[in-house]
Parts: C-alpha cells; structure tokens; sequence
C-alpha cells in the first residue's frame, strides 16, 4: 500500500498538470498537433527526471520508514512512471477526440493485467516486488496505444527550452482534473511513515471500497468534461446550467443509495472481494468514519469537470492544492497518535469542506448554490441509515424499497428541482 501510495504520487507530480492543460486548450486550439508534440516532449523531459530520481535514491528510499521494502521495488517505480505518464497523454487524446469507448476499454485491459500480475508476483513471496506488477501493466498498454495513438515528433533544436515552457505553464492545471484522487494515495504514503504494515493494510481495505464507490464519477469525468466543453463551444447556456445541476443531483443520489448499501452489508461485500483476515470490524470503522466524504465528492467531480471546461482550470488548481495541502497537515498531525483514525477523519474533513466550498462558486449566473438542499439530503441519508441499521432489511427487501423511497424524499425536498435557466448568461464568468 506505501509502494503503491508513492508510485502514484511521483506520477502524479511528475505529469505537472501537462495532460490536464492540454485538455482543456485541446478544443481551442488551432494546431492540434504542435500542442501534442509540446505535452509528449515535456513529459518526456519530466519522467526521465523522476527515474533517475528514484534510481539515484533508492537505498536511502527503502530505510527511512517502518514497511519493509526492497530497493528493487523503487527502481521499478522509476522504471514505470515515465511510460504511465506517456500513456495517460494518449488515452487523453482519445477522450478529447470522443473515442471514449476505445480509452476505456484499454484502461479495463490494463487494469484486468495488472491485478492477474499482481496475484503471480504474490506467490514469490516478496510484497515489495508487486510493484512490478505496474511496470508490466503500463508497458503493455504502451504497446496497445502505439497501434492506436499516433505522437508526432517532439525533438528539435529548441526542445528543451519548449518542455520547460510547456511545464511552466502546465503548472497552473496541476491540482485540476482528478487531483483529490491524490489524498488517498497520500494517506497511505504518510502512514507508511508511522504504522506498521499490519495497520496500513487495514486501511488500504477501507481505501479499496472507496475506490470502489467513486468508480462511477471518475470513469464519468473525461466525458462530462467533453459535455461541458461542447456546450460551451456552442454557447448553449440552458443546457450547461441543467446538465451541471442534473448530473450533480443524481450522481449524489445513486451515490447515496450505494452508501447505504456498503453501511449495512459491508461484512458480506467485504467477504465477496477480499475474504475474512480478522481485521474487517476496524476496516468497517474506518470506511463508515470517511463514507460521507466520498458521498459528497462524488457529486463534486461533476462542478470539478464544469469548472476546466468553462475555463476555470486554474482556479480549481489553486483550490484543490489548498485542500490537499491542508489534508497533508493534519495527516502529519493527526497520524502520529490518531494512527489510521487520524488519516481517515483528515480526508472526511478535506473532502466536505471541498465540496461545499465548490457549491458556492457560481460557475454560471443561474447556477445557484445549493448547501442547505444537499444538507438536507446528507441528514435524510443519515437518518434513513439509523432505521435501515434497526430493521436489518434481507438484500432484496432492500433493493425493492430503499430507492424508490429515498427518491420520494429527496424529490419532496425539492432537491430535483432545478428552477428555470437563464438563457444570457455566459459559462466563462469569471470565478
């Protein structure tokens, strides 16, 4: 779970904004293909900085925390980053281009790669060497991509000072896009540094079903992201307001009905994906303890994709790297004697505060905040939780009443009702 922590964060920070930038100019801009060449060369230059990074450090890498590791598993990180990078670059381009079908469908093929990987690496008996399960799963979606994605040549006589250009203005979108996906890879990083293995896998059960929950929303982004950047193209005002508040409003309620799902069947669903090791009731814990969280980030991702598509990229950097920073704070704070809880209650606090500062930005004139209707909504969830804990409601009693009922109440609430939009006002207000 640290090696897994660390290797998406150096990934992370490594791509520098670089693939979000070019989404978002991607649709604006005029020669396509001298903005592609721009990206692939500056991440070219900023992976080949990381590996040697991770290859220059690895011995000291491996002995400054408690989690035994090897210093292979840091050459491998090294070793996958760049190529990962690459690949993110050109499953972007398939987004922008609408191929959403083709980009998805490799994503799934890596994905199924890498968990096969992971279970034959598991039976040489040597956790830290996992990891290569990454390395193996990126270079073969390289080699799929190379069929699919075309990149023109990116070197030339000024190639360097165009990547440090590229990178500079990159920069300002590092913290867009799926930023926040960073503070779960930062809680186990920061807790690899206090606990011991046995409580960092604890907590890495509970991150598991929260990925898990925020799979819908994420695979959804590059697509709302490519709705809103065609509504804003075409000035169609009416239908950005609707379908920002539509989206919102019913991903957080799919979003809540799966909550209360995982609240009251966690054991048997944790039974069907991980088997019984004895720590599932702590696991429990901290899964409910960050569930609201997620419930709410789920529904922020939608004002997350409005936001980059109406040209408000930058300020959604600047306010996601406020809040990750905060959340690293009070992990560094919290973890030494809070442990797992501290890490968990840090990400539940970020992840509120996030959305409900997001809410009150008005990305258009008729997009009006909507706290006290989504306040409502958490406190009907949480009260129809309190009765559903009490009655134990068999899986299929369940499924029958629990929707439509949740439906109904949401719907008195008034919390489908979007109002009218206004048809004059302009997606590029500034924030």
């Amino acid at each position: 779970s640290y090696l897994v922590g660390l290797f998406h964060i150096a990934a992370f920070m490594s791509e520098a904004g670089i693939c979000d930038r070019f989404r978002n100019h991607y649709a604006l801009e005029q020669d396509k293909e001298k903005l592609l060449a721009h990206a692939a060369g500056a991440l070219f230059c900023t992976g080949i900085t990381v590996a040697l990074f991770f290859l220059a450090t690895g011995a000291f890498d491996s002995s400054h925390t408690r989690i035994e590791e090897r210093i292979a598993a840091y050459f491998l990180i090294g070793a996958a980053v760049p190529i990962a990078n690459s690949n993110r670059l050109r499953i972007t381009l398939l987004h922008v281009r609408g191929n959403h079908q083709a980009a998805t469908r490799l994503v799934v093929q890596k994905s199924l790669l890498f968990l096969g990987c992971i279970w034959l690496l598991s039976f040489l008996g040597q956790p830290s060497i996992l990891i290569g399960a990454f390395l193996i799963a990126v270079v073969y979606l390289r080699l799929v991509l190379i069929k699919h994605v075309k990149i023109p040549r990116f070197f030339h006589a000024s190639f360097f000072a165009t990547a440090l250009t590229t990178v500079r203005n990159s920069l300002r979108h590092l913290f867009s896009g799926e930023a926040f996906n960073i503070i779960f890879h930062a809680d186990l990083f920061l807790l690899g540094l206090f606990v011991t293995s046995t409580e960092l896998g604890v907590y890495g059960e509970a991150a598991l079903f929260a990925r898990l929950f925020l799979l819908i929303p994420v695979a959804l982004r590059p697509v709302m992201h490519h709705h809103f950047a065609r509504l804003v193209s075409t000035a169609d005002i009416r239908a950005f307001s609707g379908s920002l508040l539509t989206l919102r409003a019913y991903l957080f309620y799919v979003h809540a009905l799966l909550a209360l799902f995982l609240i009251n069947y966690f054991d048997d669903t944790l039974h069907l994906v991980l088997g019984f090791y004895g720590s599932e009731k702590v696991s429990y814990d901290l899964f409910t303890l960050m569930l609201p969280g997620f419930l709410f980030y789920a529904a922020a991702i939608v004002n997350e994709s409005a936001m980059e598509a109406s040209g408000n990229a930058p300020f959604l950097s600047q306010l996601s790297a406020i809040f990750i920073t905060i959340n690293v704070f009070f992990c560094f704070y919290l973890i030494p004697f809070a442990g797992n809880t501290g890490a968990a209650f840090s990400s539940l606090v970020c992840l509120l505060v996030y959305f409900f500062t997001l809410d009150m930005v008005k990305i258009t004139i008729s997009c009006s905040p909507m706290t006290p209707e989504f306040l409502a909504a958490g406190a009907t969830v949480y009260l129809l939780n309190a009765l559903l804990v009490q009655l134990e409601l068999p899986v299929f009693i369940f499924v029958l009443i629990v929707p439509p009922l949740l439906y109904l109440i949401f719907y008195l609430l008034n919390f489908f009702d979007f109002g009218d939009y206004n048809t004059g006002d302009d997606p590029h207000t500034p924030v």
